[in-house]
């Protein structure tokens, strides 16, 4: 078969959906600026959605802000201070992330 399909992996407690055309036990990755972080489920062409609450919130070395959210694992999330201040979050903030399934890295 040739070309990448769409596919269900599961990582840990997440069922992600993912494009892939390998098999068998792999690793998932999901890069920390390729998650969207709303406060309500967004009408998008994203597959993947999880809600979760911030466990911490850091600035990062290139003046950016780190969220660890917990969505039943931790996802670590690199936004703006302009959005984290727009989205009002603080720990404890429901939060839902989204992401795109090609933004998954299978391998």
């Amino acid at each position: 078969e040739t070309g990448a399909g769409p596919c269900v992996v599961r990582a840990g407690p997440l069922e992600l959906q993912v494009v892939t055309d390998r098999t068998g036990p792999a690793t998932v990755a999901i890069p920390p600026d390729d998650i969207l972080v709303s406060a309500a489920p967004l009408r998008s062409s994203a597959r993947n959605q999880f809600a979760g609450r911030v466990t911490r919130i850091s600035e990062d070395a290139r003046g950016g802000v780190t969220l660890r959210v917990d969505v039943g694992t931790e996802l670590t999330v690199r936004i703006t201070r302009a959005a984290l201040e727009e989205l009002g979050l603080t720990l404890g903030s429901p939060v839902v992330l989204t992401v795109k399934a090609m933004a998954v890295r299978v391998f």
